[in-house]
């Protein structure tokens, strides 16, 4: 009691006199009175609600450097319960100033010793009743009317989220019920999240009874067994029905169960489905909505280019419209052929929607956007976003998903990635989506194989420098990573089934397959105009009866049943973002796998220099930070600005060359490359003939 005593005392000597004194004060006696509470609360919404303070406070003095500092030592500390350690990292912060300096010295040698322990998840230990009894007090939000009902969103979303993965739903129930009639006087906060759950979670009870009594029992899993919807379901069901909403589910869990269930709530006569062609041409929706509701009609794109197309009175009625179709000028009739009929719309793979550049946003996402706004113009309209990576790139693709779902304008969210907008981005997130993480009982094990390599590159300067990536990404595969693929393919015992991805197709999967075919190890392709290897109809057949599937980007998206047969995942060709990087290895790692899951990395390494790791891993490491800040609220590691040319790429490559051995590049390989070198030098001279 001494040491806490000493540091809440040393906290107010570091206050300072003017301006911000009545800030810091709110803040230490907030911290002291919730600080088990705030344990719960993301970083980013901790950093919101100062941030929220400071603006309508006008606090103009306050260092908002040293705020952020103070979040991101919090969340990096072990939280002693009565807030000493953070008395320590405000002392840290203010280290430059004259006071800060001469009272850490002061109190050094009354400085408890930091535990050194792994931080726990939150999800596992917290519970409603927790949530509940932690609401103590709340002073300092109750004065902010904004910041009063987003503490309460954040509060009642918590406690559904936390009975997620909690088997004993019933035993949760009655502690609840026994916090609301204990003699304890609640404070407003209290009685306000206990009314909104009251409500909710009488909805979510009666979901069965009343809302859905032609889809409960209905629903069938991969096995074709028939199951009740999970708690997770019905609680984004419920959330999804009301307006726009987010599914940010992990990938396996069963959205589209949750968006089937959705219209039934929503009392949907007539659903759009935008979703990836892949989705389209499998029929897994169709099989879906069919097996769900059997009297339900499932129209494609092909049905309503006819004149006569008119849906049908007094049934459910299902579009399918996939991406490439609605990007087109047929996708555009077709809107605007059935956008006066459709009444709910679920958007599958949001993230297809994201935007290429800045300049120049995605043509299917426009022209979504512009009918739900002419929809909404004279009637309500519900829409279900399912996506598990909503943050493909950057702060500004999530702002467009998230305006084009709500049907508003975040205006005080830039696109440039900074931590105030990263922040403000999670928070708003929040209001409009769900997340739910599945732990699965199998292991996820992830390995990288380093591939090194010594080449010539002298003489290819000029060209590597024009023919771009594909030129280098298809030299580290024939010289660096092709015999370390194999070796390992060795290693792996036969009856284990492979997926080897590369992002380009062009040059790298006709030389995957020469080398599996010269090793006489069989192969299958999926890619964007082979698709042989993963036919639903094939059923035990998966993979075509071979041992290696050779597959693109469009194996990320939308595929079912692979966890049956393929535990293996081999990253040749990394993709460009952490938003395909984990989806594609959603495809193997989810419900239904038995098996522990391989991933591996073959990262090349050219004459020294670190080629993926410096072109593609960091980048995917950057966009993984942007990505766990809006979506969980943690404080990012890093945040970089523009990333490097590709002629300065080039520059390292060849500067940094020491060649030891003779090894040149594979003839072949330079040949196509040089046709390429060729093809970008006439591009040049036609683009300069039009300026």
């Amino acid at each position: 009691m001494e040491a806490k005593t000493k540091y809440w005392r040393a906290w107010n000597q570091i206050i300072p006199e003017k301006g911000e004194r009545d800030f810091w004060i709110n803040i230490q006696e907030g911290l002291k009175e919730n600080f088990k509470l705030y344990k719960y609360f993301s970083d980013a919404e901790l950093l919101y609600t100062f941030q929220t303070m400071i603006r309508e406070r006008n606090y103009r003095s306050v260092d908002l450097a040293l705020v952020k500092r103070f979040i991101h030592e919090f969340a990096g500390v072990s939280k002693a319960p009565q807030g000493i350690l953070l008395v320590d990292d405000i002392l840290d912060a203010i280290q430059k100033s004259d006071r800060g300096r001469a009272l850490k010295i002061v109190i050094e040698k009354t400085k408890p010793k930091k535990k050194t322990r792994k931080r726990k998840n939150s999800r596992a230990t917290v519970t409603p009743v927790k949530l509940l009894t932690m609401l103590d007090s709340l002073t300092w939000v109750e004065e902010h009317t904004k910041l009063w009902y987003d503490h309460l969103d954040w509060v009642v979303k918590g406690m559904w989220e936390s009975l997620f993965d909690v088997r004993d739903y019933s035993k949760n129930m009655r502690g609840i019920r026994a916090f609301e009639k204990s003699r304890k006087r609640k404070n407003k906060i209290q009685r306000a999240v206990l009314k909104r759950w009251r409500d909710e979670n009488r909805f979510v009870n009666n979901l069965h009874k009343k809302y859905s009594n032609d889809f409960t029992q209905k629903v069938k899993n991969n096995y074709g067994e028939l199951k009740n919807l999970t708690l997770h379901q019905k609680v984004v069901s419920m959330y999804a029905s009301r307006g726009g909403f987010m599914d940010l589910a992990d990938t396996g869990v069963g959205k589209t169960w949750t968006a089937l269930s959705t219209t039934s709530l929503s009392d949907a006569k007539k659903t759009l489905i935008v979703c990836p062609a892949s989705l389209v041409h499998s029929g897994q929706w169709e099989r879906a909505i069919k097996d769900t509701f059997r009297d339900a009609v499932v129209y494609t794109q092909k049905d309503a280019l006819q004149e006569d197309f008119r849906f049908q009175r007094g049934k459910r009625c299902f579009y399918l419209l996939s991406y490439q179709t609605a990007s087109n000028l047929s996708g555009k009739n077709i809107l605007s052929k059935i956008r006066k009929s459709i009444d709910f719309v679920v958007i599958d793979e949001g993230q297809r929607l994201k935007i290429r550049d800045e300049k120049m946003p995605s043509r299917c996402r426009v022209r979504l956007e512009n009918m739900l706004v002419k929809i909404r113009k004279n009637r309500k309209i519900n829409v279900l976003m399912l996506t598990a990576t909503p943050v493909p790139n950057t702060v500004g693709e999530a702002r467009s998903l998230l305006e084009m779902l709500s049907g508003k304008n975040f205006r005080e969210v830039s696109n440039y990635n900074s931590i105030d907008n990263l922040v403000a981005m999670h928070v708003r997130l929040k209001e409009y989506s769900m997340r739910y993480e599945k732990v699965y009982p199998v292991r996820l094990r992830e390995k990288t194989v380093e591939c090194p390599v010594n080449l010539k590159l002298g003489n290819h300067k000029s060209m590597l420098k024009d023919v771009g990536f594909l030129g280098t990404d298809q030299i580290a595969l024939v010289e660096a990573k092709m015999p370390k693929i194999l070796k390992q393919i060795k290693k792996t015992p036969k009856n284990q089934k492979i997926i080897l991805y590369t992002k380009y197709v062009t040059g790298m999967i006709n030389v995957l397959a020469d080398e599996l075919k010269r090793k006489g190890i069989s192969y299958t392709y999926y890619t964007g105009t082979r698709k042989e290897g993963l036919d639903p109809k094939q059923g035990a057949l998966f993979f075509n009866g071979s041992r290696v599937l050779l597959a693109s980007s469009a194996v990320a998206e939308g595929l079912d049943k692979i966890q049956d047969h393929c535990s293996n995942i081999w990253l040749v060709g990394h993709p460009w973002t952490y938003t395909e990087r984990q989806q594609l290895i959603g495809r193997v790692y989810r419900t239904g796998q038995k098996k522990t899951v391989n991933v591996i990395t073959f990262m090349a390494k050219i004459n020294g220099y670190p080629y993926d790791q410096n072109v593609k891993i960091d980048r995917i490491n950057t966009k993984k930070s942007y990505h766990d800040t809006i979506v969980d609220g943690v404080y990012p590691e890093k945040l970089v600005g523009r990333d490097e040319s590709w002629k300065d790429i080039v520059d390292a490559i060849v500067s940094g060359e020491k060649v030891r051995s003779s090894r040149v590049v594979n003839a072949g390989l330079m040949r196509r490359l040089s046709t390429q070198h060729r093809i970008v030098k006439k591009r040049k001279r036609k683009s300069r003939k039009l300026k």
